[in-house]
């Protein structure tokens, strides 16, 4: 987890003696100046956002239509930004994170930290002197100016003490150990009063004491110093209101201590009240979360950095320092060789970011625009590719090496650059190493690819042949099948004709109870048959697999129910023809396929399997002839049913007709 904290520093400026400082600063914050501290490019100045706009007319007011004193502060400097140097010393990408948030949402992002220093100032839109987003540096930031003031009016008595107040309690401190010292008594032998103090009645004249007795109850200065600020309170506030009262005022403003809110700005924890109220943003938010993703890590805000070599840094001044130590540290623990990869680490990407902000400072608007348009891509597309080469890190660091060591003396430079030779020779015969191994690798590999080809070659002239043998045998299957089934269709043919003459020589009946036996034959044909069907359902399962297409199974399913309802409704009917027999007992003859039935849903399923076949997927094929089975015996139970209880009414009407004779 990395940490992340917000910077609010304020710096307090005199209108009366820092006038050319305070005219710096502005011309510096709207880019008046020549010349710059930091890293500013001036090609990208025009992206700066005036949150408010420098006014002149404040500022000149502040210097010459403001009573105060030589001595007061009352112009104040905020600089307001996210410390993301954490985050940058961890960023393996590309993507800068300042160009994560669009320009609209920076812009909301520091109006909320306006918004925030307005109300713990108790600030107005008039106090303001300008309020400035900079993007053409290293780093987002704002700056502001408030003029600290207030209107001239005439004071009542309270009022005067109560902004005087302060004034009043460190002119008596001040009155009491300049009394103090006369007798050398000062905070650090206060304890020895009683034996310092030799004109013990000069003493108590002059702190308008009953007797020196009183001092007894004193144990510490602090203690006699509020004693002598409470006793003479009074008389001190009467001689300010005199004092205030006689002085004319002429001017349309005023600063004095109740005009300066700085005072108890810091009194409460308005770091941590700061990081309550700015991470609920959405701006904020959207950063964390988008940054998250970047370094591929979580972020811990906080109001103080914890576990950072920059922790206590105020300003960019002293970022800077902390920054140039901190690198002085790692290079002398590289050049005694007591260096951890995680300080290397920490060294290479050191350089990486002043090869960065080199790079920011020169570019053009353009260019910028360019590569802010891509990092809204990249972050709308979640690609965040990492850039973690150790080698190109060192490279980057070769190139830049006089630069990045240019603060330090000849001998540490010195020995830097002699142990990072060093360190490049050795890296260069494991480059070396690493180089010969990625060619054996790759030569491996090639060998491995050709093998595979050959085994696939070959699977795939086994699997052709194999085809082809399954095919021979599956077409002569079917042709034995059919010449099976022919063959029972002719013998039942013969069967019925020859019953039928039976029937005729024995018996002389009238036509219609010849039908009614003809009939009953019929049906027990038909039984025989339909046991002929489940008999042959193993051998259609075993030796006929196949698998059905979602759809065409449902149109196959639909039709061959179809085709046995229609047949149960014919023996419902009683209105059976020699041909219709021959449909429900699904004979098939060659010269009329479309008469077939039964045997036809066999023969679709074979037909289908024969155009469709897949040899590794025998299990599955066959798991779905069974379900097709299973649900023809449900309709062939129905069908028995109807078949049985016609064949039973014949019978009866059969026995009734021969006992009649």
């Amino acid at each position: 987890m990395i940490q992340l904290n917000f910077l609010n520093k304020a710096t307090t400026l005199s209108s009366v003696k820092q006038k050319n400082m305070i005219k710096s600063y502005v011309n510096e914050v709207t880019r008046v100046s020549e010349n710059y501290a930091n890293n500013v490019n001036k090609n990208l100045s025009t992206l700066n956002i005036k949150i408010r706009d420098f006014n002149e007319e404040i500022l000149n007011e502040q210097f010459n239509d403001v009573e105060v004193e030589q001595n007061s502060k009352d112009i104040v400097c905020f600089l307001s930004k996210i410390n993301i140097r954490e985050l940058e010393l961890n960023n393996k990408t590309n993507i800068d994170l300042n160009m994560i948030l669009t320009q609209e949402e920076i812009k909301k992002y520091f109006k909320n930290n306006l918004k925030f220093l307005m109300k713990k100032l108790n600030m107005e839109e008039e106090n303001i002197v300008y309020c400035v987003v900079h993007r053409d540096e290293d780093n987002l930031h704002m700056h502001t100016m408030f003029a600290q003031r207030k209107i001239n009016e005439k004071m009542s008595d309270s009022e005067i003490i109560k902004n005087k107040n302060l004034r009043i309690i460190k002119t008596l401190k001040t009155r009491c150990a300049r009394q103090l010292k006369k007798f050398e008594i000062d905070t650090k032998n206060f304890h020895k009063i009683d034996k310092k103090v030799n004109d013990k009645i000069a003493f108590c004249k002059l702190f308008d004491l009953q007797n020196f007795d009183v001092i007894k109850n004193f144990d510490k200065y602090k203690d006699f110093e509020n004693f002598y600020i409470e006793k003479n309170y009074k008389k001190q506030s009467e001689k300010m209101i005199d004092k205030v009262n006689k002085k004319e005022r002429t001017k349309k403003y005023y600063y004095d201590q109740s005009c300066n809110k700085l005072i108890n700005f810091f009194k409460d924890d308005v770091h941590q009240q700061f990081v309550d109220f700015i991470s609920k943003t959405d701006e904020f938010t959207k950063f964390k979360n988008i940054t998250e993703q970047i370094l591929d890590d979580k972020i811990e805000v906080v109001k103080t950095l914890e576990n950072s070599n920059y922790k206590n840094a105020e300003n960019l001044k002293d970022l800077r320092d902390k920054i140039n130590y901190r690198k002085k540290q790692l290079i002398e623990k590289f050049n005694n060789k007591q260096m951890n990869q995680n300080e290397l680490d920490e060294l290479l990407q050191m350089n990486l970011k002043e090869l960065e902000i080199k790079r920011k400072s020169e570019m053009t608007l353009e260019e910028y625009q360019k590569e802010y348009l891509k990092t809204q891509e990249i972050i709308r597309d979640g690609n965040f590719s990492i850039n973690d080469n150790a080698v190109e890190k060192l490279k980057s660091l070769d190139a830049n090496l006089n630069n990045f060591l240019k603060n330090l003396d000849k001998n540490t430079r010195a020995a830097f650059k002699s142990t990072f030779n060093d360190l490049k020779t050795v890296l260069s015969e494991d480059i070396e190493k690493l180089k010969v191994k990625k060619q054996e690798l790759e030569n491996e590999n090639a060998l491995l690819n050709q093998n595979i080809n050959t085994a696939r070659l070959e699977l795939n002239m086994i699997n052709v042949n194999e085809k082809q043998k399954l095919e021979i045998e599956l077409k002569q299957l079917k042709k034995n099948h059919l010449a099976k089934k022919q063959e029972l269709l002719n013998n039942q043919k013969t069967e019925i004709e020859n019953l039928k003459e039976q029937v005729r020589q024995k018996v002389s009946l009238s036509d219609k109870e010849i039908k009614e036996i003809e009939d009953e034959v019929k049906e027990e044909l038909i039984l025989k048959h339909y046991n002929e069907i489940k008999k042959n359902k193993d051998f259609v399962i075993n030796d006929f697999p196949f698998q059905f297409n979602k759809n065409l199974y449902r149109k196959f399913e639909f039709e061959t129910f179809d085709r046995i309802d229609n047949a149960v409704e014919i023996f419902e009917n009683n209105d059976i023809e020699d041909s219709e027999i021959t449909l429900l007992k699904g004979l098939e003859s060659q010269e009329d396929e479309d008469n077939n039935k039964v045997f036809a849903i066999l023969n679709y399923a074979e037909d289908y399997s024969y155009y469709n076949y897949e040899y590794d997927e025998k299990n599955e094929c066959l798991s779905n002839m069974e379900k097709i089975l299973n649900k023809l015996k449900e309709k062939f139970k129905i069908f028995k049913k109807v078949i049985t209880n016609t064949i039973k009414k014949i019978k009866k009407n059969t026995k009734d007709f021969i006992n009649s004779r």
